[in-house]
């Protein structure tokens, strides 16, 4: 199961990507000391967007992915089926996806990025990791696919921007969700 890990309060701002980066690193068995690992990667390369207001482009997230010890790919598609098959595959092969969202379709009270890490995936939900207290861990598909299509965000069209990870070590990863990937109806 992948662990949920919240950037500390000094870094909270911004801190979304970083925390989920540092989640898949203890998940994959990188590293045992999450929050540890958490308060080095924020130092060392924060969120990069112009004043930082924004949070962090996929391409650092993968960045930050690598220098968790994961090797990572930043992605993305504008049609949601393309998108949809990518999570398939990632998930069928035993590993999580790191997906930026806008959280307002999933019920927060105004649109603000996020990145979250998808664990499970089916034809009615979506299992999430590294989301905010107070929304739910699973979503149903439909909202989950408004949220993801991140369009209305002040951000280049990356539509659905995902990082790809793995450990790089060669061995099968644990079970990485309580829902089977399933192919869409």
């Amino acid at each position: 199961m992948v662990p949920t890990l919240f950037a500390p309060r000094a870094t909270a701002r911004n801190g979304c990507a970083h925390a989920a980066a540092a989640s898949l690193a203890v998940h994959h068995g990188l590293a045992t000391d999450g929050p540890g690992l958490l308060s080095r990667l924020y130092p060392a390369l924060p969120p990069d967007t112009p004043g930082r207001l924004l949070g962090t482009t996929p391409w650092r997230t993968a960045a930050i992915a690598r220098r968790a010890g994961l090797e990572a790919q930043w992605g993305w598609a504008v049609r949601s089926g393309t998108a949809l098959a990518l999570l398939q595959r990632e998930l069928a092969a035993g590993r999580p996806v790191i997906v930026l969202l806008n959280l307002r379709p999933l019920g927060h009270p105004w649109p603000v990025g996020h990145y979250a890490i998808v664990t499970g995936l089916t034809d009615e939900e979506v299992s999430l990791v590294n989301l905010p207290r107070s929304l739910a861990p699973r979503q149903p598909l439909a909202a989950f696919l408004r949220a993801w299509r991140i369009a209305a965000l002040p951000l280049p069209t990356y539509r659905y921007a995902w990082v790809t990870v793995s450990s790089g070590a060669g061995f099968p990863l644990q079970a990485a969700a309580p829902c089977a990937a399933q192919s869409p109806a």
